[in-house]
């Protein structure tokens, strides 16, 4: 599982990474994300290509691979290729490094239902206080 970085590290991160080509924080990481991904998976790139170009309804070759990836290029990585980049590669490293950017967490399913179950026990709580606090109100009047 991929590693969120802290917005308050982001900031520090994107005004030391400017680069000469004129590229973002942002995008130095996501090619370096997606380098790192390439890495671990199980693919070759001709089949992550493949993938992409299935997913993405039009040809996407090793070459655009490369180039999406690569930081002496200045081609960017199609945000419409992301959701089949986390299936295809098998990693959430990008989806997490562009939402952690936005100051937004990504959580899977379990995560998600213990999220939902932390809410209703909140609300739950909110529920009993008010309860608690109509009771005593009626007692005053009674």
């Amino acid at each position: 599982m991929s590693e969120i970085v802290p917005v308050s590290d982001i900031e520090k991160r994107r005004s030391a990474a400017q680069t000469q080509s004129g590229q973002t924080y942002i995008s130095i990481a996501i090619k370096r994300h997606a380098v790192q991904d390439l890495k671990e998976c199980s693919l070759s790139r001709q089949q992550i290509a493949e993938g992409l170009s299935q997913a993405a309804g039009r040809p996407i070759t090793t070459h655009q691979l490369d180039a999406f990836v690569s930081e002496s290029k200045s081609h960017r990585f199609p945000l419409d290729l992301l959701a089949a980049w986390v299936r295809i590669a098998g990693s959430r490293r990008l989806l997490d490094l562009v939402c952690a950017e936005s100051g937004l967490y990504v959580a899977d399913e379990t995560e998600r239902k213990l999220a939902d179950f932390g809410r209703t026990v909140l609300a739950r709580e909110e529920i009993t206080i008010r309860e608690a606090r109509l009771k005593a109100v009626l007692k005053e009047r009674l």
